[in-house]
């Protein structure tokens, strides 16, 4: 993956580059701590052993200085230009699982022919899903591919320094994009397209879909070259005219070929090309370009024979056959009316045409062009019994030893195992999502995958069938790959989504990380709280509360950290922290209005979870009824708050203080058994407050 390697840590306690058992003696080990939801790692030297347990002698190697020595290191963050990117494959790879869930939900048990069309059908429709899937994809890549480059092109154009630093590292970008949409292209063509998903259509050949790979992915420039070759008073002057046709040739762009061979004023004909030429008609042709025009513009092709590999084979021979008289083993058909000078250049077209290894080697500047020429020329069904053969002869000619060379070569050669191993050198996203869709087309079933990543990231997974001991390949790197996308603030809705499709280990990640989020903005906050609510994670949500509750109290948001902690569950500080309110409003006659705002702030539908909460609000209606000069209103509710036990015992004394403007006003707000109760709860009042019955008595005792 993109990242730092550790530095060298250099503890003086053994050679430089030895290995870890040379710390054995010393009594040390190295040790690392990862930072929790972040990119950076801390290592140093620790003690194998507690020095108290060790012997006499070599307690007095028990510490060293460089003990203090503590290495941070920390890897790459993600790069800004990937965030849309990864939001859009997101909605791909969320749309694709829903799509292949639903196809095998609906495959009902139905016995009998119908339900084996039935089968047929879901089978079929989930190919296509998987082929659609791919296919999207393949496009989100291309377009940020072309997204980079653009972005490379307006920042070329300023001569700032920043500018040039992010002209280094979209201009990085766009080569690993380039790379990815390589491999996923080639991925597509052999495994994830529809008639190659298909059983019935597995001898489909590729070869056209393979050049037009090569073109996309493998660019030569063919189109510019000749726009400034066709303008030249003498094309056959430039120094490319030549390899430019070999070029053409090699990537089957025959008409830009012959179109720039018919420039050789030598080789101009007046008489125009039959309407139906065959190959016979080359065969008797005396002008080598009229030949290598003939023998292009007829040259068969499994699409052009309808598919029928028996009629395609007798074509291909009956073409073969007179490529390879013409050719004549490098010599020429003496028919030919050839310049000396361009002999040898004529034999390297001809060669060319009629297959031969060594001139299609000699001209292929790369193994991915060698390779598709012999698939042209001398191997077109393209079989996977040929596909050995091509691939042994590009590797012994052309060197293969980078990561994007491996995971091609071992694509042609239906190496999953080795094309997923470097394709994880390669890039994360990458081989997460491929082995997604090779699980989802059952192709993982076929291969040994105990060995990807032997000693390394991945060697500890299961094999498909083996669910008991731990995840399967494919989650294993969506839980990584999660992971990773963590190390940017702005991608946690995108790495949780990516956890919720863990079936094993997701969910139980995301109950631990979560809580863990920072909770930097409101909208991040109802996000978080909706995605728990949706995915039922309640016991994560109450966290998340408690967090919530903690930060709203601490800002003297009384209100905010009430209703938390009642979403939280923890009542008895949702109670303590009303009880403080209350004591706070007694204590402060004149601030009434901090305790109103409170309960403003508060939802009416929490009033009913909490005993203490639903008396602040009866009593908050009080003091609105009493405000709004609607007395009788006011008496009531106050009477129902004492006799109803709502009031804890400990206010009562206030509410009787609260009875006593109504009792003193002219209007008779309480009846007599109103009355009787407001003096029922004194007289309890008064014998509970024995240390000063007298101060209690003289309060209210008055009014009555």
């Amino acid at each position: 993956m993109d990242s730092q390697g550790l530095p060298l840590l250099s503890l003086g306690l053994c050679p430089a580059g030895a290995v870890a058992s040379a710390l054995l003696p010393a009594n040390r080990c190295i040790r690392a701590v990862f930072k929790p939801l972040g990119s950076e790692l801390l290592a140093f030297a620790a003690a194998r052993l507690i020095p108290e347990t060790l012997s006499l002698d070599k307690q007095s190697i028990a510490r060293f200085p460089q003990d203090q020595l503590i290495t941070k290191a920390c890897w790459l963050s993600i790069p800004e230009s990937r965030l849309s990117f990864y939001q859009v494959t997101l909605g791909i790879f969320v749309s694709t699982l829903a799509s292949t869930i639903d196809s095998s939900d609906h495959s009902a048990n139905i016995h009998s022919r119908t339900g084996r069309l039935n089968r047929l059908s879901q089978s079929t429709t989930k190919t296509h899903m998987i082929s659609k899937a791919s296919t999207e994809y393949r496009i989100a890549i291309y377009n940020h591919v072309r997204s980079l480059e653009n972005h490379a092109q307006q920042l070329a154009c300023r001569s700032d320094n920043d500018s040039k630093d992010t002209l280094d590292e979209i201009q990085q970008e766009t080569s690993i994009f380039s790379a990815i949409h390589s491999v996923w292209h080639l991925a597509h063509i052999l495994f994830f397209d529809d008639q190659q998903l298909t059983l019935q259509q597995s001898s489909k050949s590729v070869l056209a879909d393979l050049i037009n790979w090569l073109s996309l992915n493998h660019s030569s420039d063919i189109q510019s070259q000749f726009e400034d070759m066709i303008s030249m008073v003498t094309p056959a002057d430039h120094p490319q005219f030549w390899p430019y046709i070999f070029k053409c040739l090699l990537r089957g762009h025959f008409v830009a070929a012959s179109t720039m061979l018919g420039m050789l004023f030598e080789y101009k004909t007046a008489q125009p090309l039959p309407a139906h030429a065959t190959v016979s008609d080359a065969m008797a042709a005396f002008n080598p370009v009229t030949a290598l025009t003939i023998l292009t513009q007829c040259m068969p092709t499994p699409s052009s024979t309808s598919g029928s590999q028996l009629l395609f084979q007798q074509k291909w021979s009956e073409w073969k056959d007179c490529v390879a008289f013409i050719y004549s083993d490098g010599k020429l058909a003496s028919s030919l009316s050839i310049r000396d000078t361009d002999t040898d250049h004529f034999i390297t077209v001809f060669g060319i045409l009629a297959g031969d290894e060594e001139v299609l080697f000699n001209v292929s500047h790369t193994w991915q062009e060698a390779l598709v020429a012999l698939g042209m020329f001398v191997y077109p069904l393209f079989q996977p019994s040929n596909v050995k053969i091509m691939v042994d002869s590009v590797t012994d000619r052309f060197s293969v030893d980078k990561s994007l060379d491996q995971v091609q070569l071992a694509l042609f050669e239906t190496d999953i195992s080795k094309a997923l191993r470097y394709a994880a050198e390669l890039d994360w996203w990458l081989v997460t999502h491929l082995i997604d869709l090779f699980d989802k087309a059952g192709l993982l079933q076929e291969f040994t995958m105990a060995g990807l990543h032997k000693g390394g990231m991945g060697s500890g997974v299961t094999s498909h069938d083996d669910n008991e001991a731990g995840c399967t390949l494919s989650e294993w790197y969506r839980l990584a790959y999660a992971d990773y996308l963590l190390s940017s603030p702005a991608l946690w809705r995108v790495s949780i989504e990516y956890y919720v499709h863990c079936p094993r280990y997701g969910f139980e990640m995301l109950a631990q990380l979560i809580p863990r989020l920072p909770l930097d903005s409101d909208l991040k906050t109802r996000k978080l709280l909706a995605f728990c609510n949706t995915h039922g994670l309640q016991d994560t949500k109450r966290q998340l509360h408690s967090i919530l509750a903690r930060k709203a109290l601490s800002g003297k948001r009384i209100g905010e950290a009430i209703s938390h902690y009642i979403e939280a569950g923890q009542d008895r500080t949702a109670t303590a922290i009303c009880n403080r309110l209350l004591v706070q409003f007694f204590d402060q006659p004149g601030n009434s209005n901090s305790f109103c705002s409170v309960m403003d702030t508060l939802n009416p539908a929490l009033f009913h979870r909490n005993e203490r909460l639903a008396f602040l609000s009866k009593y908050r209606e009080f003091h609105h009824l009493y405000t709004e000069k609607e007395f009788h209103s006011a008496g009531k509710l106050l009477v129902m708050l004492l006799t109803s036990n709502s009031a804890p015992k400990s206010v009562w004394r206030h509410l009787l203080l609260d009875a006593l403007p109504l009792l003193e006003g002219e209007a008779v707000v309480f009846s007599t058994q109103d009355t009787f109760e407001l003096m029922r709860c004194l007289e309890e009042v008064v014998v509970r407050d024995r240390r000063d019955p007298l101060q209690t008595v003289s309060q209210v005792n008055v009014s009555f």
